[in-house]
């Protein structure tokens, strides 16, 4: 294996990796934002809710 095919593979092997932690805590940082604003998150609907 050639090295220019390695270092694509390793830049494609990342790619996928941080889509797949964006798209695995995506809903944990949706959920700590409306916190952090003041809000109140509701489950069962998900989404923030504010008094």
């Amino acid at each position: 294996m050639t090295k220019r095919i390695r270092n694509n593979t390793i830049v494609v092997g990342m790619i996928i990796l941080t889509l797949l932690l964006i798209i695995r805590f995506h809903l944990w940082f949706v959920v700590d934002s409306c916190l952090d604003s003041g809000g109140r998150w509701n489950n069962t609907e998900k989404q923030c809710e504010y008094k």
